[in-house]
């Protein structure tokens, strides 16, 4: 960590796994309503993208970076740029954390 600059997220950082995700989504069910009523609305929202785009939502999901998400999907930087932009706008969302938690909301 020394020879990184100050505030930077290590390049070592790891996105976190199940056991810190699954309790977010319950904050964040307990939040809105329930486990299952936040799981319903969470896969109604992911219904409303096209297919590459729900692609990209869960690459993201999985914490992916652009750039992994472009090489998973066989696309460029720029096209998953422009599908998150999409998917941030359908969904009336800001972020890729919000998009994050609405995955893994929706998952069983």
């Amino acid at each position: 960590m020394e020879d990184e600059p100050r505030g930077s997220v290590p390049s070592r950082a790891v996105w976190p796994g199940a056991r810190t995700r699954q309790p977010i989504a319950k904050a964040a069910a307990a939040t809105l309503g329930g486990a299952g009523a936040w799981a319903e609305r969470a896969r109604r929202l992911l219904a409303r993208l096209s297919d590459r785009e729900r692609q990209v939502a869960l690459a993201v999901g999985r914490g992916g970076s652009n750039a992994g998400i472009g090489r998973t999907l066989s696309m460029s930087v720029l096209t998953v740029k422009a599908h998150l932009s999409r998917i941030l706008t359908e969904l009336d969302l800001i972020n890729r954390v919000q998009v994050a938690l609405l995955v893994c909301g929706a998952s069983p």
